[in-house]
């Protein structure tokens, strides 16, 4: 049984598939994944990858990097996705761009990798040609990877447990403990699953053309993965998604670009109920007053009308004042914080609705209300 459960759950094997997929997905020069040596201080080697063949393989290759532990580590710590376009565009200290550039690399997307709160690796996303920007999908891809990766090291700590009682005929433990242990890596992998085959169907890379496609299945790939920002955390608790879909006619269709589309405004709703927790709670502890429950929801809606597929995603946030509402849709505007929002992710939205897809994208949004966005697309594309 033991060695059953080895087998679905291995850890080269996840690793592997995980990096493969990933660079594919990504469409990325190399991803790999890189774990520490514990007894060394942030000493370690690449144990996994995926690499184009223009570029160098890291595999086996050691690394000490002591700018790594006086400028990331504690960032990396709590879990922060660091993503830079071009290391030569960037304060970086030497140190760094050496290491960087002993790889070949020229921009890069760099996750923790946690393995029960604890700094285990990092999963590394190389683009070695060129610079690149990262888009907030990519991030959000990255993220997630990097979160059930964590959730994989996790189960292979219960595993080695699980061997170490039945070494020690530990019956009771056994008795008790085995099935929810073997239930946790059941879930686990099956979350793994899930995440592939959603980043498979988000990005499409196959789907350049018009292809006809059921909508809802991107807009619930999309939850996916964007889901370990739903859950509750430290700062909030989790925010509640109603789905109201209706039976629709495949639609013809941009899959990848659409599925941008959806991304872009589920963010930024997330953004707003964040920012609306943040606002409210902070406004009742200037009165030393305790705050009430405050309701985080965002509502998706689908709907055929006469020759339109119609789709709705609103959010219970703060509200988009007039002046700032009419302007949402203009490149490079954004009213988030420096390095929290490049502008783009409505214009660019706009352009794949209204100029890809005929179609158009309104905005609503009452302050103190909330927020929808409305989509409209010719099912006859």
């Amino acid at each position: 049984m033991i060695t059953r459960i080895r087998e679905s759950l291995d850890l080269d094997t996840i690793f592997q598939t995980t990096v493969t997929e990933a660079r594919q997905m990504l469409q990325a020069d190399r991803v790999t994944i890189f774990r520490f040596d514990l007894q060394k201080d942030w000493e370690g080697e690449f144990i996994s990858e995926d690499v184009v063949p223009e570029c160098n393989s890291v595999i086996a290759e050691k690394v000490y990097d002591y700018c790594f532990g006086e400028n990331f580590a504690p960032l990396y710590a709590q879990g922060r996705v660091n993503a830079i376009a071009d290391i030569y565009q960037g304060k970086f200290p030497g140190c760094y761009i050496q290491i960087l550039e002993k790889f070949q690399v020229r921009a890069n997307m760099i996750a923790p990798l946690l393995k029960k709160g604890e700094l285990w690796g990092l999963l590394c996303i190389h683009q070695c040609t060129a610079p690149r920007h990262w888009q907030p999908s990519e991030i959000e891809f990255t993220s997630q990877i990097a979160e059930q990766l964590g959730v994989a090291l996790k189960q292979d700590s219960y595993l080695k447990q699980v061997q170490e009682q039945i070494d020690k005929t530990d019956l009771d433990f056994l008795i008790e403990d085995l099935p929810k242990t073997l239930e946790s890596m059941k879930v686990g992998t099956e979350r793994i699953c899930e995440i592939v085959l959603s980043l498979r169907n988000f990005s499409r890379t196959d789907e350049a053309e018009l292809k006809p496609v059921d909508i809802r299945e991107g807009l619930d790939s999309t939850l996916l993965i964007l889901g370990h920002r739903l859950k509750n955390n430290n700062e909030r608790p989790a925010i509640e998604i109603v789905k109201e879909y209706v039976t629709l006619p495949l639609l013809e269709c941009y899959p990848a670009q659409l599925n941008q589309v959806f991304m872009n405004l589920l963010s930024n709703s997330i953004d707003a109920l964040e920012e609306k927790f943040k606002t409210i709670q902070q406004r009742y502890l200037k009165l030393s007053q305790r705050c009430p429950k405050i309701p985080l929801t965002i509502w998706i809606s689908t709907q055929a009308v006469n020759n339109l597929i119609v789709i709705r995603i609103a959010d219970n946030g703060l509200g988009i004042p007039e002046e700032v509402r009419s302007h949402i849709f203009d490149p490079f505007f954004t009213t988030k914080a420096p390095g929290k929002g490049t502008g783009l992710g409505l214009s660019i939205s706009y352009q794949i609705i209204v100029e890809k897809h005929h179609g158009q994208i309104k905005c609503s949004s009452k302050p103190g209300e909330g927020t929808e966005f409305l989509i409209e697309i010719p099912s006859g594309n």
